[in-house]
């Protein structure tokens, strides 16, 4: 890759060099593919019950408002797919 300690270069620059995807893209894929996942398997099954679940109650302080869940449905409402049913 030719980069030596004195020279800056972007992290963008030595993932495209080394030719892997960046880490934000790669999270992202694996999420939807553990979706897929969990959306092929049985009505009863754990996994899919942690989809559906609902906390009552209100959350500890610090805590983050927005859910792993409720991101993963608003960026599946904004790519338009239609295979997973929530």
């Amino acid at each position: 890759m030719r980069i030596f300690c004195p020279n800056l270069v972007r992290n963008e620059v030595v993932l495209e060099r080394a030719g892997e995807n960046d880490i934000v893209d790669e999270i992202r894929e694996r999420k939807w593919r553990w979706i897929g996942l969990v959306d092929r398997r049985e009505d009863g099954h754990s996994d899919k019950q942690a989809i559906t679940f609902h906390m009552e109650g209100r959350r500890r302080v610090c805590r983050p408002k927005e859910t792993w869940i409720c991101i993963a449905r608003r960026e599946f409402e904004s790519h338009d797919s239609t295979s997973i049913e929530w």
